[in-house]
């Protein structure tokens, strides 16, 4: 297990449908999901462009329509907040999130899925039958208003520096 292998595995699963994914970024688990497109007969379907510069993440994100963040449902993911979540959000995009940690708090109910353990086997299948719904119902899709007043409020570093003031004030000795 690897960030990336719920799109891998969702991507399989809609073997059927016009859909690509792409996972931006390189590591040791690369080489796994490389393998297990190629097992599952999708090397065409996932793109893996590697690291690229930050200055060119918009450029990314603005090919894409749903965005995944996943965290597992384990004190890690509950008290974690990737910097990929924030940056979907300002870039206006559609999330589809596990139902853990911040994204629970934040996120509409329409964007969250259910993730049990670490490694949730039946996640895939839960992401695939939200995409469904998406293909169907594109429009549902467009959310940059919403998703970008979200980073407003929750992400944005005058926020969050007012946020890190207080806590601390409120911890002083």
């Amino acid at each position: 297990m690897c960030y990336g292998w719920d799109l891998v595995e969702l991507i399989g699963l809609l073997k059927d449908k016009k859909v690509k994914g792409v996972v931006i970024g390189d590591g040791s688990g690369l080489s796994h999901l490389q393998s297990r497109c190629r097992d599952l007969g999708i090397e065409d379907r996932v793109i893996f462009p590697g690291r690229i510069p930050y200055a060119e993440l918009p450029r990314y994100l603005g090919a894409v329509d749903i965005c995944l963040s996943t965290q597992t449902s384990d004190v890690p993911g509950r008290v974690r907040t990737t910097g990929k979540l924030p940056l979907y959000l300002a870039a206006g995009k559609y999330v589809l999130a596990s139902r853990v940690g911040e994204a629970a708090r934040i996120l509409p109910e329409k964007m969250l899925v259910d993730y049990v353990g670490i490694k949730d086997e039946l996640y895939p299948t839960r992401l695939k039958e939200r995409v469904l719904k998406l293909i169907q119902n594109p429009a549902d899709i467009r959310c940059e208003a919403t998703t970008v007043a979200l980073a407003q409020k929750y992400f944005d570093y005058d926020v969050l520096g007012e946020r890190l003031a207080a806590a601390l004030e409120d911890h002083q000795v």
